[in-house]
């Protein structure tokens, strides 16, 4: 019983810690060449480009 008391306590705590955290933001700052390559790569499955003949 004790350690589910201790575990409620930790998901509060963690909860708190995370409250208004832009994970994207965070990603982005520590690799922004990661999102740039997959947008690049979305973008050219979806929308190819039409080569011109």
């Amino acid at each position: 019983m004790i350690n589910e008391f201790e575990d409620k306590i930790d998901e509060e705590k963690d909860e708190e810690y995370i409250k208004g955290w832009d994970v994207i933001e965070e990603l982005f700052e520590l690799d922004k060449k990661l999102p740039c390559e997959a947008f690049e790569i979305f973008f050219n499955i979806f929308y190819p480009v039409k080569l011109q003949e």
